[in-house]
């Protein structure tokens, strides 16, 4: 190996660790956004639509599984039939970039709330 050939993979590889880098601050600043985008989710839920518990759950609530993909996913407790597409609605608004899925505790399985139950973060 030359000594140019060590030069351009040292370049190579220090722009890889920037890469990384750079990429793990774009996920830190998403996963933050997230959480801010979860609370305002969970005051608007127990407001409007008179929530009784709202879990955060999923990626979000789970070290090192967060990515730039990710978004938020909500157990919700005591959310009327008639108002979910509503409340779907209004929380798809609060960001154009993070999606927000909602679990409605009671229909989910018995697996998936004992997840949620064991993992999940209270809001």
């Amino acid at each position: 190996m030359t000594e140019l050939d060590c030069l351009t993979l040292q370049a190579c590889n220090l722009v890889a660790q920037n890469r990384r880098q750079l990429l793990q601050e774009q996920i830190n600043a998403r996963r933050q956004r997230a959480w801010q985008v979860s609370h305002l989710a969970a005051a608007i839920l127990k407001g409007e639509f008179q929530v009784t518990h709202v879990v955060a759950f999923g990626s979000l609530v789970q070290a090192g599984q967060f990515h730039q993909h990710s978004d938020v996913e909500l157990a919700v407790w005591n959310l009327p039939q008639r108002d979910v597409v509503r409340a779907v609605s209004r929380l798809q608004s609060l960001d154009p970039t993070i999606s927000v899925n909602l679990i409605l505790f009671e229909g989910a399985q018995p697996t998936l709330q004992t997840a949620i139950q064991r993992d999940g973060v209270a809001l």
